[in-house]
């Protein structure tokens, strides 16, 4: 499955469980994901794809970190290329 940041983006905010969408997009792209560790809302958590990375306690958290860097990323090739 090939993917971009975009499309990622979308199928996240879209998706009714966010967090497995993104462990599932994760392995997709060839990485680890350890959906134990996902559940454990106390433990620091990074989500690393399409080269941005988001931190937070617990993957919900970090997905949310993700998310907005993601945007934020997207927005600043978006105004780069008009």
């Amino acid at each position: 499955m090939h993917m971009d940041l975009q499309t990622a983006v979308e199928a996240i905010l879209k998706s009714k469980d966010p967090v497995t969408t993104v462990g599932d997009l994760i392995v997709a792209e060839g990485g680890f994901w350890n959906q134990s560790e996902a559940s454990d809302k106390g433990q620091l958590f990074t989500i690393q794809l399409f080269e941005v990375q988001g931190i937070g306690l617990g993957a919900a958290a970090a997905l949310d970190s993700w998310l907005q860097r993601a945007t934020n990323a997207i927005q600043s090739e978006f105004s780069d290329t008009h």
